[in-house]
């Protein structure tokens, strides 16, 4: 994934189809490989652009998951990007936590939207307002 699309679906200039067309060919890789018990799972990154990833971004990823305009592996995956990436850097250490609870977890469970909803109000008791 090129962070230069990722930021530009974060700041709503692509649309979620034309972000979603340049997400499949890793997300496919990614797919399978989940697939395997004790796999490694490749994540790719062209690293065009630096991301400064704030709390108006991680609600964005989240209503888009929320609004279903992207599924729980492609969340999962887009959260794997920004946090293996050497040029991303989170607004605070809460947002980056946040994104660190959308992947999809150890035992391969796909976050539910149950579970983004916590983050979300998690997030809002912390100080994050999001209205």
């Amino acid at each position: 994934m090129k962070l230069s699309d990722l930021k530009k679906f974060l700041l709503q200039e692509l649309e979620v189809s034309s972000f979603k067309d340049e997400l499949r060919s890793g997300l496919n890789e990614y797919q399978k490989a989940k697939l395997k018990r004790g796999s490694s799972i490749p994540i790719y990154v062209i690293e065009d652009e630096i991301i400064y990833f704030r709390v108006a971004d991680c609600l964005f990823l989240c209503k888009a998951y929320l609004n279903d305009e992207l599924n729980s592996q492609e969340l999962s995956y887009i959260s794997d990007v920004l946090l293996l990436s050497n040029n991303v850097t989170f607004e605070s250490d809460l947002i980056m936590e946040a994104i660190e609870n959308l992947t999809d977890n150890e035992w391969g469970c796909e976050v539910s939207k149950q579970e983004v909803n916590g983050i979300l109000k998690w997030l809002n008791k912390e100080g994050y307002n999001f209205d």
